[in-house]
């Protein structure tokens, strides 16, 4: 060990010497260089390759090879191509070094990003030092036409000189808010404010489509509005300023009267109490000094208006529950039924009041009730008492005369016992012509003809004539060799020994056909025949029409007779195309090239058969085995061996130039290495931003993404980010972190760490916030959060009653629970989000600030169900129910609003659903009766 140990240091001190007698500055020797070796930056010299890294007798360390990228002399200086590679690579100026690097105290080392300190341009990767900073400008020219350079300040973000956008007077048109002096941009003009917390108390945000926002005087009721935050009273109900939303917007001896424009009104009485306007009572009228319910029957939903001077036992006008049938009345509307007859309420004025099964029967005395109409043969006494509507002689009867029968089913009416009856189909028996449809009936059956004049296009057969006949009938003529007794029972006209006949013999057909009892065309090739006549080529072969009977009889040097002989399957004899190669043959002439071997025609037998340049004889398996002529393959095709290819290379079965990347020259790798279906071949090695599939393919030996880079992920990069990491069709590369208000797909991306990406959008902003729980700790939201083009920050949390979009914005409820948005901040959304027996009042409204509240009890005005305990708010007063589904299983609701017990037997009711046999038939529960059938 200790030999080899000495054998190496002297080894070393060998190499040394060499490289100080050969050039100081650890140029190496050319017998170090060799193909298929890196390249290295040689002075005046040929550029090679080294097959390690030289030592360097000056700083007394390796010294790392850089890349050339063309072959050639260096003239008296380092190859311009060159990049001088490794952390602590050698340099004697920065084009030895690579674009990112500059050269420093005989080192490249990476130019400075902005903000760090610096003493030349050079230094600085945006090639400005301004100040003794790393920059992006020095002045307004270094920017694109809409920004300015701007120097940092003691108030600024930055610290270096920076492009920044040009701030816009109000009024000028924007994209974003920090185009804007004021940092608004509303409806795409630079305008004072974005919400109504810009403008201060007396004031609000005014918004209008086309024009740049402004604060504006507060409006007062009456005016129209877009929000609460535009009215000095903070109410905007349907575009409206309005004093009150609710009771609790009105001082405490008045109530917000929401049918009167939402105005502060004093407290309401119920009907009964004494008055002096209308505007007292809570029913809106004042009569005689006194609150009514009612003025008229339209005042009272199903019910009707009962007042004193009718007669009826009440103090005051209200409203009362419609009376039943039998029960006595004045006028229609204060019945069920809306029909009043001799003073009691009925069930009819006319028959069209009732069903169609039933009438009108009306009375002096009693009311008028629907009967059920009576069956055939009942007692009647008119028309409409009948089911049949046709009464006669005092009994109901289906017809009086063949007009009350049905014509399209040829219905007659049978006199006597007056009943409908249809007409007889042929075959069926009769007595008189009208009994039958065809008004023809002979030997007492109805029949469709008597003479052949009533067979249109055929005859009438009778019993006597061939077939099988009972009676007369219309029937199609005779056909050629169908039975026949005369001559006008066949279509030809013709009826010979018993049948039909179109000729005798040949002479009695037309040119080209033959007599076989009609005239049949002459056959064609392939039919059978059985004498030449009957051909249509004068040949009768085998039973078959044939087109030849020798090779001679065919046309052309191309075609042969193909006959039963050659080949199995061949009815008649044919002329045929001669076979090409791999096609079966029974014999030479059959075959193009006049070789038919082991019945298969073949082209060639050895390669020395095929004529042309750069082809081979080979074997093809398309069909029957045979050999053919091929061309030689070119680069790319299948092959299975090196003869069949142009460049005499098979593989992988494909035609191709290399084998591995060894075989290609410098800076190139073998494309398709590795890579199945892929054909072999030598390509120049990819720059950055090139296609790639693996690093051997690039020049930077980084292949991410499928494109060559100069990083894979974020750590590479230091205090910079990969750009490019994670997107495909996007080169990787390390680049300056975003500022607040620039654009960014990830955290990373930004040096706020903060990048707010709207969902479904795949850019974003960065910002001061990113998600809400970062502004957990200033008791603060997220805001621009989810939206487009907008920086997100912090922002305090909105007070309950303004516009909102989700709950975190909400700033704490009165019931001492977070707040709730329901389109505005307020205490809740749901019935338990309030305490106690509190519930949510407005909830689902627009533009109502919803509320925990007590519930109000029946007959309290309320504005929609979530007011009432009941949960029913009908006709504006809290109510126990207004459908039966409010009242729940077996009860059902009343028209006094009410649930009850559904009625039994007997007991008075108004409709079917109030009855526990859900059927209520003249005023009282009943069992519906089914007909007998």
């Amino acid at each position: 060990h200790t030999r080899r140990t000495d054998m190496d240091s002297f080894k070393l001190i060998i190499l040394m010497t060499l490289f100080l007698i050969v050039n100081a500055q650890g140029v190496p020797r050319y017998e170090d260089c060799s193909r298929r070796m890196p390249r290295c930056n040689i002075r005046d010299r040929r550029c090679c390759g080294c097959p390690r890294l030289f030592f360097d007798p000056v700083e007394l360390k390796p010294r790392w090879p850089s890349s050339v990228i063309k072959n050639g002399y260096c003239r008296h200086m380092p190859c311009i191509t060159a990049a001088c590679k490794g952390k602590d690579a050698l340099c004697t100026s920065d084009n030895d070094c690579r674009a990112t690097h500059v050269c420093a105290n005989s080192k490249c080392t990476r130019k400075l990003s902005n903000s760090f300190e610096c003493a030349e341009d050079r230094f600085c990767q945006s090639g400005e030092c301004v100040e003794g900073v790393c920059s992006e400008c020095r002045t307004t020219s270094d920017c694109r036409t809409d920004h300015v350079c701007k120097a940092p300040t003691d108030e600024s973000t930055f610290k270096y000189h920076k492009c920044v956008p040009m701030y816009k007077a109000y009024g000028e048109p924007c994209s974003s808010g920090k185009e804007c002096k004021s940092d608004k941009c509303t409806n795409g003009f630079c305008g004072n404010c974005s919400s109504h917390e810009d403008c201060g108390e007396s004031k609000y945000c005014m918004e209008s489509p086309g024009e740049p926002s402004d604060c504006k005087d507060k409006l007062e009721y009456g005016e129209d509005c877009t929000s609460n935050g535009a009215c000095s009273s903070e109410i905007c109900i349907d575009s409206k300023c309005v004093q009150c939303a609710a009771s609790t917007d009105c001082p405490e001896d008045k109530i917000c009267d929401i049918l009167l424009e939402h105005q502060c009104v004093e407290k309401v009485r119920p009907a009964g109490e004494v008055c002096e306007r209308n505007e007292l009572c809570e029913t809106g009228k004042c009569v005689g000094s006194v609150c009514v319910e009612c003025t008229s029957d339209d005042d009272c939903f199903g019910e009707y208006c009962a007042k004193p001077e009718d007669g009826e036992q009440y103090k005051y006008s209200q409203c009362s529950m419609k009376k039943s049938i039998g029960e006595m009345c004045k006028r229609n509307q204060q019945c069920n039924s809306e029909k009043c007859t001799n003073g009691l309420c009925g069930e009819c004025f006319i028959h069209e009041d009732c069903g169609k099964t039933e009438y009108c029967a009306e009375s002096e005395v009693e009311p008028n009730y629907c009967e059920d109409k009576v069956d055939l043969d009942d007692d009647c006494k008119n028309d409409i008492e009948c089911s049949s509507e046709i009464c006669l002689d005092g009994k109901c009867v289906q017809c009086r005369n063949d007009s009350d029968c049905d014509e399209d089913r040829h219905e007659f009416c049978f006199q006597g016992l007056y009943q409908c009856r249809e007409a007889g189909e042929e075959a069926e028996s009769c007595e008189t012509d009208e009994a039958c449809k065809s008004g023809k009936c002979i030997g007492n059956i109805c029949v469709n003809c008597a003479t052949d004049s009533d067979c249109e296009g055929g005859f009438c057969a009778t019993p006597g004539d061939a077939g099988d006949f009972t009676y007369n009938q219309c029937s199609l003529k005779q056909s050629t060799n169908e039975p026949c007794t005369r001559n006008q029972a066949c279509i030809s006209g013709k009826c010979q020994s018993g049948r039909c006949v179109e000729c005798r013999n040949d002479p009695d057909c037309s040119s080209g056909e033959f007599c076989d009892i009609r005239c049949i065309p002459a056959r064609q090739n392939g039919e059978t025949c059985t004498r030449y006549q009957m051909c249509a080529s004068g040949l009768c072969i085998g039973h078959f029409c044939s087109e030849c009977d020798a090779d001679d009889k065919c046309d052309g040097t191309s075609l042969f007779c193909l006959s039963t002989q050659d080949r199995d399957n061949v009815l008649y004899n044919r002329c045929s195309e001669k076979q090409s190669a791999g096609t079966r043959c029974r014999r030479n002439e059959m075959c193009t090239s006049g070789k038919c071997i082991g019945n298969v025609c073949f082209d060639c037998i050895i390669d020395e058969d095929c004529t042309e340049d750069q082809s081979f004889c080979g074997d093809s398996m398309n069909g029957n085995p045979f050999k053919t002529c091929f061309s030689k393959k070119d680069f790319g095709k299948n092959c299975s061996r090196d003869q069949e290819c142009t460049s005499d290379k098979c593989v992988e079965s494909l035609c191709g130039n290399c084998i591995n990347d060894e075989e290609c020259e410098d800076a190139m790798y073998c494309e398709g290495f590795g890579q199945p279906d892929v054909a072999n071949d030598c390509k120049v090695k990819q720059q950055n931003r090139e296609n790639c599939t693996r690093n051997a393919e690039c020049s930077s030996n980084k292949c991410a993404e499928g494109l060559c880079g100069n990083c894979f992920n974020d750590e590479e990069c230091g205090d910079m980010y990969c750009d490019g990491f994670g997107q495909p069709d996007v080169v990787n590369d390390c680049k300056e972190k975003h500022q607040i208000g620039e654009n960014c797909i990830r955290n990373a991306m930004c040096t706020s760490e903060k990048c707010g990406i709207p969902p479904g959008d795949d850019l974003g902003i960065c910002g001061y916030c990113a998600e809400d729980r970062d502004c957990e700790e200033k008791g603060a939201f997220c805001k621009g959060l989810k939206k487009r083009n907008v920086v997100n920050e912090c922002a305090k949390k909105i007070k309950k009653g303004n516009e909102c979009e989700r709950n975190e914005q909400c700033s704490g409820s009165s019931s001492g629970s977070g707040g709730f948005c329901d389109t505005l901040c307020g205490d809740c959304i749901l019935n338990t989000h309030c305490e106690g027996d509190n519930h949510c009042r407005g909830s689902g409204s627009f533009n109502v600030t919803n509320e925990c509240k007590p519930a109000l009890k029946n007959n309290k005005l309320c504005q929609d169900d979530t007011w009432c305990a009941s949960g029913h708010c009908i006709g504006h007063l809290c109510k126990t129910c207004g459908i039966n589904e409010h009242c729940g299983e077996k009860r059902v609701c009343t028209s006094e609003n009410r649930c009850r017990k559904p009625l039994g037997l007997g007991e008075h009711c108004f409709r079917n659903d109030q009855c526990k046999s859900g059927y209520c038939k003249k005023g009282k529960c009943k069992i519906k009766k089914t007909k007998k059938s």
